[in-house]
């Protein structure tokens, strides 16, 4: 089976020298990003991309405690 490159199958499809796919999505996310950071600070958009959360949770099941703790009253 014989092996074609891929400049020779973007030449066959006229799309030799455009952007790729994945520049096009890039630069997309970048001019997005810059559009939420000019927004106002109130903005839900704004703070949920400057979120950064407080403290992570351990990994795993909770922890079991039993009845060690309980008081009777």
């Amino acid at each position: 089976m014989e092996r074609i490159k891929n400049e020779h199958i973007k030449e066959i499809m006229r799309v030799k020298g455009k952007p790729d796919t994945v520049d096009i999505i890039q630069q997309k996310r970048l001019q997005w990003y810059g559009h939420v950071k000019r927004v106002p600070e109130e903005r839900i958009t704004k703070l949920i991309v400057d979120w950064i959360p407080q403290e992570r949770r351990k990994r795993g099941h909770q922890e079991k405690s039993g009845w060690k703790g309980y008081k009777q009253p």
